[in-house]
């Protein structure tokens, strides 16, 4: 499975390395990321597009979820291999 993590969150330390330990945690591979913050609004994006092969898609979905509370994150996960 290639996969794109589409996030957003209010801004603080913490957020990329959470992000890359968890997919590395689930076997993914990462591809491609990109981030940035907007200053004035004090808000993160970030997008990462990852192998997830080796996944156990199910885990990953029950951590990630504990990861967007934690950071209150608004976030979008696209499956590229599906229509």
């Amino acid at each position: 499975m290639n996969a794109t993590l589409l996030v957003s969150c209010p801004d603080r330390k913490g957020i990329v390395a959470t992000l890359s330990q968890l997919l590395y945690h689930h076997g993914a591979n990462i591809l491609d990321a990109d981030q940035h913050t907007d200053v004035d609004a004090g808000m993160f994006f970030q997008r990462i597009r990852f192998d997830g092969d080796d996944m156990d898609r199910g885990a990953f979905d029950l951590e990630l979820v504990e990861v967007v509370d934690r950071f209150s994150m608004s976030w979008r996960l696209v499956d590229e291999d599906r229509p």
